[in-house]
């Protein structure tokens, strides 16, 4: 091998400590955007997920792509108990789970007037919302798509408003061209 290729591989796998029984498993982390990322964070995540099965979450209502968490649950006690739960299992692995980046959306009936919860209160710390994002998603309390074009609108709208900043510095004659 070349010394820039060792280089390399020594640059990909040297913050990575690999054990193979199950509590001794100690990532130092992957570098971001390294396709190990996600590898690590299934392995890591296993624990966890098991602990969940143990409290009877339906292994269905678990959504896990790369280091992104959606968890269904079916009522406001499982919820809390959930999150506690999660607090801990990622606490013992000398993980945190980001609160800015989690929040609580109760799923209704389309035509349900009452909820369980309410919207700004927080479970367990984690905000009560009218809707999240969810990779790139976004879900509202009643599953609708109508929250998902209005953001993708507002982007839109703020894009278009920008790139005709950029094309009104050109020439009407260069537009035209266009």
């Amino acid at each position: 091998m070349e010394s820039n290729e060792i280089g390399f591989l020594r640059a990909t796998w040297s913050r990575v400590v690999l054990g193979m029984d199950d509590s001794k498993f100690k990532p130092n982390g992957a570098r971001s955007g390294s396709l190990l990322s996600p590898v690590l964070f299934n392995i890591y995540f296993q624990k966890v997920l098991r602990s969940m099965q143990a409290m009877s979450v339906d292994m269905e209502g678990i959504l896990a792509y790369a280091d992104d968490l959606l968890i269904i649950c079916d009522s406001p006690c499982q919820l809390s108990k959930v999150i506690v739960k999660l607090k801990e299992e990622l606490e013992s692995l000398g993980l945190v789970l980001n609160a800015k980046k989690s929040a609580v959306v109760e799923f209704v009936w389309r035509n349900c007037r009452t909820r369980s919860l309410s919207i700004k209160s927080k479970v367990e710390r984690a905000p009560v919302e009218n809707f999240y994002r969810y990779l790139g998603l976004y879900l509202d309390s009643k599953l609708t798509i109508f929250t998902h074009l209005n953001k993708l609108r507002e982007k839109l709208l703020y894009q278009a408003e920008a790139l005709g900043k950029v094309l009104f510095q050109f020439s009407a004659g260069y537009r035209k061209d266009l």
